[in-house]
């Protein structure tokens, strides 16, 4: 494989952003699509792992393990492919070879560990070569690798990362309010113009959405804007839905078969009218 020397580094931005609704809530494949898309933004990074390898052999091979152990996983076959992918999406544990044209695993480990966004991230290393590196890799494996071994430190790191996250949960949860929530919205409650503006369905950070964006297709008074802002400001993330039984029900069907945490993501607030009242 010819190595591309004018490719560059992709630039990591936030991802957070609207998302538009299936114009049919009865086509699945449309619906399916987005929900994907909200569970990618919200719930994505539990069981994602990213598969680093020139050899497409390798890649698939490995990606048919962790598929068959439950595992949602994407491939890049080499380092800046990689960190492009890193860019858009979030992954829990980044499975590398090390040898590779453009960027070799040491190199993207290395970039890695030292981003703000992205040390967080085990890194598992692997060659079939008998190399003397230094890394800030997490742990690595001899090619070729035995599944079992594979799957049994995977597993071990996902158990370890999970007990800090929870450990840290807690304590977070006493300083604020969950990290995602639903907001639904009662049609015969609130005024048409309201409701207008929440015929939407948006994914976002409301501190980075601009009031021009709700506010483009309605003549809702900025105060009014703001008013919605406020409510869902306490939270980092929101989801805001007409209030349907059928649609409620059809999307937590479809992100509990598409591997999302449905319970945190269909967090609803049931009193949420009562906070509209002007």
């Amino acid at each position: 494989m010819k190595e591309d020397k004018n490719r560059k580094v992709p630039d990591f931005k936030d991802v957070w952003t609207h998302i538009s609704t299936p114009k049919k809530y009865s086509d699945l494949d449309t619906m399916s699509d987005w929900v994907k898309s909200i569970i990618e933004k919200v719930d994505g990074t539990e069981r994602r792992i990213l598969i680093v390898d020139d050899e497409q052999e390798v890649l698939n091979s490995l990606k048919e393990i962790l598929q068959h152990e439950g595992y949602r996983v994407e491939v890049a076959t080499n380092g800046i492919d990689a960190l492009d992918l890193l860019s858009r999406k979030n992954f829990s544990i980044i499975l590398s070879d090390i040898r590779m044209p453009a960027m070799d695993g040491i190199e993207l480990c290395e970039i890695c560990k030292n981003h703000p966004q992205l040390n967080r991230i085990p890194i598992i290393l692997f060659s079939g070569y008998y190399d003397t590196f230094e890394s800030a890799a997490d742990f690595f494996l001899e090619k070729p690798l035995d599944s079992e071994s594979l799957v049994r430190v995977i597993n071990k790191i996902f158990e370890k990362y999970q007990a800090i996250e929870d450990k840290g949960a807690i304590g977070e949860k006493r300083r604020k309010s969950k990290r995602f929530e639903v907001i639904s919205i009662d049609k015969m409650s609130h005024p048409a113009k309201i409701q207008k503006l929440l015929n939407f369905f948006w994914v976002f950070q409301p501190k980075k959405i601009p009031l021009f964006k709700l506010s483009h297709k309605s003549d809702l008074a900025i105060d009014t804007i703001r008013a919605i802002l406020n409510i869902i400001e306490k939270h980092d993330t929101a989801l805001i839905v007409e209030d349907s039984p059928i649609l409620r029900e059809l999307l937590k069907s479809e992100i509990k078969f598409l591997g999302g945490n449905s319970r945190r993501i269909f967090d609803t607030l049931e009193n949420v009218k009562e906070n509209f009242e002007m």
